[in-house]
């Protein structure tokens, strides 16, 4: 668990210093123009699908404004309708669906452009779900990793910038957010399921005993954070359970 939250945060630390390496304003002016969008892309949201073989599926939402990441802003989606099927069109069909419904009826400010990680497909599943709730003017534009190409929403072909441009490495950086965003949410999912296993195995916690204490704890840390007196006591169960549960965490 140490291993993956450094992970996380190094990578969360990378962005921001290539954030930093950019003019911001010229960047996002090359932006418009290269995009050929009406306004200033001040405000960019972007997305990315996260999934092990068709389980722990999560849709990552991350805000740029100004070029600069807004972390409070940032929401993920858990996306359930999928259990054990791989379909990263319909993930983002889902998370595109549910972020914009909320915004128009809580009257919400829309982005001056939507990124999407990935090609074609993830492009036009978003653009598709625009579309159904009446936002046909927001931009949506991906970018396909292999050779960071940008993909359009129409019949324009796809854009390739050289890698040391302003504009691309905006795109670049919030696309690496997404991706960060996702992926440590994916593996928050996966980690919380083998905690409930290991501790549904422990003698005297049992199903409803593991599912309430992960949902008060939340995760195997918070959990080893305690004494087996305090676990005892938070959790309401016996010493001897608490100190079988903080033995078996530590292995």
């Amino acid at each position: 668990y140490r291993i993956l939250r450094m992970a996380s945060v190094t990578a969360a630390r990378d962005v921001e210093k290539r954030m930093c390496e950019v003019d911001n304003t010229l960047a996002l002016v090359q932006l418009q123009e290269y995009l050929d969008l009406e306004v200033l892309p001040s405000h960019i949201e972007g997305y990315d699908i996260a999934q092990l073989a068709g389980k722990y599926t999560v849709a990552s939402l991350i805000v740029f404004k100004d070029g600069n990441p807004s972390k409070s802003e940032y929401r993920r989606f858990n996306i359930r309708s999928l259990e054990g099927k791989i379909d990263d069109f319909e993930s983002m069909r889902e998370a595109v669906t549910r972020r914009y419904t909320r915004v128009l009826n809580e009257k919400l400010a829309l982005p001056d452009l939507v990124l999407v990680d990935g090609g074609k497909g993830q492009v036009s599943a978003a653009r598709d779900m625009l579309d159904v709730l009446g936002l046909t003017e927001l931009p949506v534009v991906g970018l396909a990793e292999e050779n960071e190409e940008i993909v359009f929403s129409d019949d324009r072909p796809s854009l390739l910038l050289d890698h040391a441009n302003p504009a691309l490495r905006v795109l670049i950086a919030i696309r690496d957010e997404c991706h960060r965003f996702a992926t440590s949410a994916n593996q928050r999912m996966r980690s919380k399921e083998v905690s409930f296993a290991l501790l549904e195995s422990i003698e005297g916690v049992g199903k409803s005993r593991s599912t309430s204490i992960m949902k008060q704890y939340e995760s195997v840390e918070n959990i080893l954070a305690l004494s087996p007196e305090e676990l005892s006591k938070g959790a309401h169960i016996p010493i001897k359970v608490a100190e079988r549960i903080i033995n078996k965490l530590k292995l």
